[in-house]
């Protein structure tokens, strides 16, 4: 009935209780459990290798051997068998033994809804909650979402209806109407956004508030997690190429229109405004990547001018930091 996909790289410390918190799971039907490791270099594929064997009913483990990220998650999750699957990160883990039940319940009883989108606890690195001032210092709630019903609009805002690891959703790849290879070729690392388009092109997603899920937050800049790759590397040209990705696919595969280009404008001007306080090769590349994936240098250009004036302006003169309009 579910397929429940973990992906793990260099997770030692914590995949075991990832993987644990998944097969303890109260459930009345069947369901798998697949963990993908991007070619850890710790003991990761050590202690996978060792809980296959305690579960070898329930449990498989595919061990790649080289690290391409979404490519292998791609190829190892678009074999499930379940109806529905639900995403956990191998840093993470379920606080609730019976998210899974309550889930497919929903699912089963409202088909209107593509997926369920459930509530997440921050946790550190020991798995402690994280105080909610430290939360918003820390601007570590991008999840967030207060509706109950998360439609396309909302994704054309950048908005998301929660974390992947509390989210269940219907199999998409039990389809053949449509290329699901978007998943590896939008973006290097990101993959749960991309879930999130291709179910609000279906259906809109309910959310719920039940806290099912612990999100670790990470705050070592060596670790191997997704926030602690994000500020190491500065996605912010990937963000956006990201999104030209999802406009074409939503186009192509689904006729829909996706409309994310003042998302595309702010991700600009983020990357222009970085560009100008840390000038530097990388903040550069990261600006003309941009304008490269616009396909429109000539307007782009303007803007780039508009942002540098108007950012000038505010921090020698005014001493503010208001925010640009393009």
């Amino acid at each position: 009935m579910v397929t429940v996909f973990l992906t793990c790289y260099n997770h030692e410390k914590y995949i075991e209780q990832a993987v644990e918190s998944c097969l303890h799971q109260n459930t009345r039907f069947e369901y798998e459990v697949i963990v993908e490791d991007d070619a850890s270099s710790d003991r990761s594929q050590e202690i996978l290798s060792g809980l296959a064997s305690r579960y070898p009913e329930r449990l498989k483990v595919v061990l790649n051997q080289e690290n391409r990220k979404n490519v292998n998650a791609y190829h190892a999750i678009s074999k499930s068998r379940g109806k529905y699957i639900a995403c956990l990160d191998g840093d993470d883990f379920w606080c609730d033994d019976d998210r899974l039940q309550r889930d497919v319940d929903f699912l089963e009883e409202h088909p209107e809804y593509y997926a369920v989108c459930n509530g997440i606890c921050v946790v550190d690195e020991e798995g402690s909650p994280i105080p909610q001032e430290e939360i918003a210092e820390q601007n570590i709630r991008f999840w967030e979402f207060s509706e109950d019903v998360f439609y396309r609009e909302d994704f054309e805002q950048w908005k998301m209806p929660g974390q992947i690891g509390a989210m269940t959703f219907r199999n998409f790849f039990l389809e053949k109407e449509h290329d699901y290879s978007i998943c590896y070729k939008a973006h290097s690392i990101v993959g749960d956004r991309t879930d999130v388009l291709i179910s609000v092109l279906h259906n809109p997603i309910a959310v719920r508030k039940k806290i099912v899920s612990c999100y670790r937050f990470v705050r070592n800049s060596s670790a191997g997690n997704f926030m602690s790759m994000y500020r190491e590397r500065g996605l912010i040209a990937e963000d956006y190429r990201m999104m030209c990705k999802f406009e074409q696919f939503a186009k192509e595969e689904f006729d829909t229109p996706i409309r994310l280009e003042q998302v595309k404008k702010d991700r600009y001007i983020a990357a222009v405004c970085t560009w100008m306080k840390h000038p530097s090769r990388e903040t550069a590349k990261q600006v003309r990547e941009i304008r490269k994936w616009s396909r429109q240098p000539i307007r782009y250009t303007c803007y780039w001018w508009k942002i540098v004036w108007t950012k000038t302006i505010q921090w020698k003169i005014r001493h503010t930091d208001a925010r640009v309009d393009l």
